[in-house]
Parts: C-alpha cells; structure tokens; sequence
C-alpha cells in the first residue's frame, strides 16, 4: 500500500525531485498496489492514480494520524 498523506507528486515535484514520477506510481498500480490519498482536495495524483481517497476535516488529521499508527501497529 502506497500512502499519500498531503501529498501531490503529479503537480509538485518538491522532495521527489527526479527520483519518483509517473511511471513508477503507474507501475505500481499495474501490479495491484492499493494506493490511499488523504488529503482534503482531489489532487492531480488522486484523480490519476485512483484509490481511496480520505478527506479529513480541519484539525482532525492529528487524531487520524494517532488511529492509522494504533491499527498499524
């Protein structure tokens, strides 16, 4: 599973940089990677990826983040 937490590689490069791109995310999509976006707006990534898509609502995420790591681990 590919998580992306506020996150719009498709638009932004910023961190990424060159090291991730479209091919790669396409690539895991193609082998049955479940991909999950949190994020309160349907963003390039999300709406070309697919998935689930999570919107949390304002000062929530904090509390999300907590019972996300309380199952995960």
């Amino acid at each position: 599973m590919i998580v992306f937490w506020a996150s719009d590689p498709e638009s932004t490069s910023g961190v990424y940089g060159a090291s991730e791109g479209s091919i790669r995310r396409q690539w895991a999509k193609d082998l049955g990677i479940k991909m999950v976006h949190i994020d309160p707006y349907l963003n390039e990534t999300a709406a070309f990826m697919g998935g689930k898509w999570l919107t949390p609502k304002p000062t929530t995420s904090p509390a999300l983040a907590q019972a996300i790591t309380y199952v995960w681990i």
